[in-house]
């Protein structure tokens, strides 16, 4: 082996041609554009250079790279390696005899045919660079910010102890190579800002950032994680973005391991945050050995109000979940709320001083999997800054709001009884008592007034008739509408297709209502396509407002009762009567002799002729008292 000086290693580059240079493996700063910065000024020299395609190349250093990495596979004449100390660091592949090795390191094991060291410098890139000058006689802009970024990757941006004044010599010789010097400095500053501070893991589950050598690993095989994205924050903080096949998951918890790049000593007390694809949210602080494992059984809100956290249940299944606390009114989501979760699954929210909790300032929390699945039936304290503390379940879409507040609706009266004080059950709908209701719904609905008629609006219902304002009320909406004879016949039974028709222009104008009652819709086989009312059957029963009889028939002509009118109108409304307070007897309760409480509609009939206020955040409603 022969050992050559810079001028000599020019000088023995300049009588070969043809050249794979090769990085070491898990490939860093210094070894890949060292490597680039003398690919390129071979090829200044006509003679034909490419750099290895290193299999574990980060997406980090992939830009700086392309332009110099070889195309195919075939072999090359002359096998250079750049920053290698030792034959075990060569990455797989590389078959042919190394003819020369250009390195920095005192430990190289002369494993080539020929030598240039140079141990006192910082960085290879250093002794690349006087190459290039012996070589070319001059550095292209591109060569020196690639030696730049060589330099100052292998010196931790000039802060590891191996930075000497011969150092920074070098990088202001750098830089006076650019073609313009004051640009190529700001732009490699941003440049390496973003190398030193970010980086992604290899296939060891390694990145280093900063000072720091960050691991990331599965915490029970331990296998490495690979493709993490690592960043270091001005506040001396990590933060890590997991890769797309990687949860935060407390049945698979992800380890952090932060060590001190000089000497591998750990870093203790040092703050990390671990996200995923579906941002769910860890963080914490390294412990006595420089980990942290994620998730874990508490945390604190990020600035998306969210936190993930996990619990192991008394059959040893693990479970994770992510919480988000925000401000129920606004959506504004709440940082910094602790989170914990106890050993039977409750979720404990405490909230960060100055954050009000009041029927003036509710609290929503979320809670779902890491899935983004919401996760009904979970118990969760919240805590106030004040010693106040709310309790309750999560619902259907995983969330609970505290504290409970009433949310009070005004259920107004929308059927009378007859003179004598009956109500007539079974009796049937007419057509009047039909517009009649929907005509009270719809103007307590719009707060209209509803006043009598100057002109007709069907020839058979008379200005001075009892009914003709209603008629006329719903006329203006499209709810009623005669028949094609021109007429209304307001005295006539509506059928169950006439009063399922009404009930959907009705609900087309008032504009809400329960239309999840029922998933799905089974056709009546009585009710042909061809019919009048098969579309509005159809809504309607989508909808569950009406319902066929035992044998699949609707039975659309035959007449509708008024209790079955009741029951539909109740549930169109999604309205409900309170059985408890009408079990009390309260007094003022409008009650009929004909309507015992043993009849099938007599919740329903009750629940439509007592005006009432009703809190219905619950299920059912609860009626208030008078």
């Amino acid at each position: 082996m022969k050992n050559l000086t810079a001028s000599e290693c020019a000088a023995w580059l300049a009588g070969h041609d043809d050249y794979l240079i090769v990085s070491h493996r898990r490939p860093d700063g210094d070894t890949l554009c060292s490597g680039a910065a003398l690919c390129s000024a071979l090829r200044r020299r006509g003679k034909s250079a490419w750099c290895l395609r290193n299999a574990e190349l980060t997406e980090t250093y992939r830009p700086y790279m392309e332009p110099y990495m070889e195309e195919g596979s075939a072999p090359h004449a002359v096998t250079v390696t750049v920053d290698v100390a030792s034959e075990g660091l060569i990455p797989e592949g590389v078959g042919a005899p190394i003819a020369l090795a250009i390195d920095h390191h005192p430990s190289n094991s002369r494993f080539a045919d020929n030598l240039c060291l140079a141990a006192e410098s910082s960085s290879c890139g250093e002794l690349v660079m006087d190459i290039i000058r012996e070589l070319c006689g001059n550095l292209t802009a591109e060569e020196a910010r690639l030696l730049y970024i060589a330099v100052s990757t292998d010196t931790g941006c000039f802060q590891y102890s191996n930075t000497t004044a011969d150092t920074h010599r070098v990088a202001a010789a750098l830089m006076e190579e650019a073609v313009d010097a004051l640009a190529q400095a700001k732009g490699m500053h941003d440049e390496l800002e973003q190398l030193y501070n970010q980086a992604t893991t290899d296939s060891q589950g390694e990145a280093v950032v900063g000072r720091y050598l960050v691991i990331v690993t599965d915490t029970d095989t331990t296998d490495p994680v690979a493709n993490a994205t690592v960043a270091l924050h001005t506040d001396n903080t990590l933060s890590i973005r997991l890769p797309s096949g990687r949860l935060l998951d407390y049945a698979d918890q992800t380890t952090i391991q932060v060590q001190l790049v000089k000497d591998k000593s750990p870093v203790v007390d040092m703050s990390i945050s671990v996200t995923d694809r579906n941002d769910n949210y860890s963080s914490g602080k390294t412990d006595s050995a420089g980990q942290l494992t994620v998730p874990g059984g508490s945390d604190s809100t990020n600035e998306d109000g969210k936190g993930t956290v996990g619990w192991e249940d008394a059959d040893g299944d693990r479970h994770t979940l992510t919480v988000k606390v925000e401000d129920y009114e606004t959506k504004r989501p709440i940082p910094d709320a602790g989170i914990s979760i106890g050993k039977t699954g409750t979720i404990t929210v405490t909230l960060p001083d100055g954050e009000d909790m009041d029927v003036d300032n509710r609290i929503t929390v979320t809670v779902t999997d890491q899935e983004r699945q919401p996760r009904e039936g979970l118990s969760v304290i919240v805590k106030g800054d004040l010693g106040q503390t709310e309790r309750g379940e999560t619902d259907g879409a995983g969330q609970l709001t505290v504290p409970d507040v009433a949310e009070l609706e005004t259920h107004g009266a929308y059927v009378v009884g007859y003179t004598d004080g009956s109500f007539g059950p079974e009796r049937s709908m007419r057509r009047s008592e039909a517009a009649t209701i929907f005509a009270r719904l719809l103007s307590q609905r719009l707060g209209e007034r509803i006043a009598a008629p100057t002109t007709t609006t069907f020839p058979d219902v008379p200005a001075d008739a009892w009914y003709a304002g209603y008629v006329s009320y719903l006329t203006r909406y499209g709810v009623a509408v005669g028949y094609t004879d021109g007429l209304f016949h307001g005295d006539e039974p509506i059928s169950r297709a006439e009063f399922t028709a009404m009930a959907v222009r009705f609900f087309d104008a008032y504009g809400d209502g329960d239309q999840e009652i029922m998933e799905d819709y089974q056709d009546f086989w009585d009710v042909s396509p061809g019919h009048w009312a098969a579309g509005y059957i159809e809504d309607a029963a989508r909808h569950g407002w009406v319902v066929g009889y035992g044998d699949g028939t609707f039975q659309p002509e035959d007449e509708i009762s008024r209790a079955e009118v009741m029951t539909i109108v109740n549930r169109l409304l999604g309205r409900e009567a309170d059985q408890d307070y009408i079990a009390s007897g309260p007094r003022g309760l409008v009650r009929f002799p004909d309507v015992p409480s043993s009849h099938w509609a007599y919740y329903d009939i009750l629940e439509a002729s007592n005006h009432h206020e009703a809190d219905v955040s619950g299920d059912p409603e609860v009626w208030q008292e008078k």
